[in-house]
């Protein structure tokens, strides 16, 4: 008897908790996906087209791969990965999981004004983070959020006590519940405009930038003296400056709403709950930074808002493909698939 439980425990009972697990929460990974060599090319044709009324006849085409650079990140084209996904139906993708609101990732800003970071938890045995509440993005209709450098749209850092910013070393044990290896942050952007420009697209505009802060430049009795310094910095642009990586908060990069990638038409304005792009700095290594209590800072803006609210989240629900061996383009005229992307080079101030 004992025999017959123990074969029905391990043929039918423990598969299905295994199963009920790994289901239960689809947008709590225990691992991360990795993401594909930013260099691959986009099937078919090899070629994408991206719709805007700057351009001659509203639309330019052009070869392209799977992600695009501009200055110091790589973006992916959540939609395209999802068409390309060799493990799941289009539908059931990974790709097309559920944005952070609610606690389910650690949210830069959102539309969903009131949201909290404390706490947001992954992984197991559950553990559950801190950090700071993240910026009310703007809904409705307005044109920017934010202001270039305005401290409104900073997130992550404390001007008079490094624990109540966004540690780097809270940042670090978060992704290490999804990936003890993983050290780069993936931030993730839900782009939400729905509806259509004249053009076709409703297309998006966007600068920033993440660096690295240190509150407590020089401490006196454990009393934080003099000002505050930022030792690394990474900027989001469509400029790269002949090569300075330099920021420039007016070289507005384009999030193209609709575009077409090989044999695929990709839409990413369907409104809110959905992931749109997914971009990092490969060179953006967090664990260079351990121990110190610094703190992480993320500052993007944004122009041609006409709904809202846009969503943009850590999680290490996705990974890096090679922090190492990635090459910079020798010309990237546009962001491509991506939202935006940032070039292969940390910057010390």
């Amino acid at each position: 008897m004992f025999k017959r439980i123990l074969v029905f425990a391990i043929a039918f009972v423990i598969p299905m908790i295994i199963a009920s697990q790994a289901f239960a929460d689809p947008y709590k990974p225990i691992t991360s996906t990795y993401l594909p060599d930013p260099l691959t090319p986009v099937p078919g044709s090899g070629q994408c087209t991206v719709y805007d009324p700057s351009f001659s006849g509203g639309s330019f085409t052009y070869d392209c791969t799977v992600a695009s650079t501009h200055d110091d990140f790589i973006s992916f084209s959540a939609d395209l990965m999802a068409h390309m996904d060799p493990n799941d139906p289009y539908n059931q993708s990974v790709y097309h999981g559920s944005t952070g609101t609610g606690g389910l990732d650690l949210i830069v800003f959102t539309g969903a004004n009131g949201t909290k970071n404390d706490p947001i938890s992954n992984g197991t045995p559950k553990q559950d983070f801190a950090f700071p509440d993240p910026l009310d993005a703007p809904t409705g209709n307005t044109t920017d959020f934010g202001l270039p450098n305005s401290i409104a749209t900073e997130w992550g850092f404390s001007t008079t006590d490094h624990q109540n910013g966004a540690l780097v070393d809270d940042i670090l044990a978060y992704l290490h519940t999804f990936d003890p290896n993983l050290n780069i942050p993936v931030f993730n952007f839900d782009m939400t405009e729905p509806g259509k420009d004249s053009d076709g697209a409703q297309n998006l505009y966007i600068t920033g930038k993440a660096y690295i802060w240190d509150p407590c430049a020089v401490e006196v009795s454990g009393i934080c003296q003099g000002a505050p310094v930022a030792n690394a910095f990474w900027s989001f642009d469509s400029d790269d400056d002949g090569g300075a990586k330099e920021y420039d908060p007016d070289a507005w990069v384009t999030a193209f709403g609709v575009m077409t990638a090989g044999p695929y038409d990709l839409e990413h304005n369907v409104g809110g709950g959905k992931l749109d792009f997914i971009s990092y700095a490969p060179s953006m290594d967090l664990s260079e930074y351990s121990g110190e209590g610094y703190q992480l800072i993320v500052d993007f803006n944004l122009q041609g808002i006409k709904a809202g609210g846009e969503e943009l989240f850590i999680s290490g629900r996705f990974a890096p493909y090679d922090t190492s061996t990635i090459p910079e383009p020798a010309t990237m005229l546009l962001f491509g698939t991506g939202l935006v992307g940032f070039a292969v080079r940390r910057r010390k101030i």
